[in-house]
Parts: structure tokens; sequence; C-alpha cells
């Protein structure tokens, strides 16, 4: 199921490229005339908006299924890592990747990198929540359990 899945995901990033880079949109057959910049550039933020959410939809839809592996972990992980580099404002793609990324820690390599990185974007995004200051905090904390780590 996973490896359908995956082949999925490829079709549809392979299909939505060119509009994400900007590529000439074709009138005819024989001529190809670039559209004006300004709705390009609306598209292209159009089109990762709906890629973003697609791609944090298939994760959700991942992540709710009854036995989770650690692959499933690992495929919901890439995709929503993918789906906030086309955004990377988006505070709920970044508290979605701090969940998957706590579930899945332990389970899954680089995980535990994941979750600094959400936190650390997470208190870039709303500086006020002090939830998610206070959980860098401790993972910080945690990474250097003796006193004289912490000193370093």
């Amino acid at each position: 199921m996973t490896t359908s899945w995956a082949r999925a995901v490829s079709f549809v990033l392979l299909a939505l490229l060119p509009w994400t880079m900007g590529v000439s949109v074709a009138q005819d057959q024989d001529e190809t005339v670039d559209p004006p910049v300004d709705t390009r550039v609306g598209s292209n933020e159009r089109v990762r908006n709906l890629l973003g959410t697609a791609w944090i939809r298939s994760a959700r839809a991942l992540i709710a299924q009854k036995d989770i592996s650690p692959q499933t972990f690992q495929i919901a992980m890439s995709t929503v890592e993918a789906a906030v580099t086309l955004d990377e404002d988006d505070l709920d793609a970044w508290n979605f990747l701090l969940d998957i990324s706590m579930a899945a820690d332990g389970l899954v390599p680089g995980s535990r990198e994941l979750v600094m990185r959400s936190l650390d974007n997470i208190t870039r995004l709303s500086p006020g929540n002090t939830v998610a200051r206070y959980a860098r905090l401790r993972e910080i904390v945690d990474e250097k359990p003796t006193l004289e780590q912490r000193r370093q």
C-alpha cells in the first residue's frame, strides 16, 4: 500500500511541477506565450497552497490508520516536511509536523531533529506561544543530560 501511495504522490508532484516553477502556458500548439508576471506569481502561490494542503491532508490520512508502521511515519513526516518547504510560514503545518515527529521519536531516524526544527519555526511564527518555548527549552535540556555538557 505504501508503494502505490508513494507512486501516487510522485505522479502528483511531477504533474504539478511545471506550474510551481512558472513554466510558459501554451495557447496554441505552435505558439507559447508567457502569462503576465502578476498572474503567474499569483497562480504559483495558489498552486503551492493547494499542493501543500493536499500533502498535509494525505499525511493526516496516513496517520489516521489503525496500525502505523515506522515507514508510515517516515512517509507522513516527509510529506509534511515537503509541505512546509512550500510555505514556511504555515503555523498549522509546523504544528502538525511537530506532532508527527514527537509521535515517531525513537521509531524513525531524524525525528528528533524535526522536533527541534518544528519548535524553532513555531516559536518564530508565534513568539508568544509559551508552550512551544518551554517545549523547545525542554528539548535543548534533554539533548545534554549533564551540567558539564549543558555549559558547552
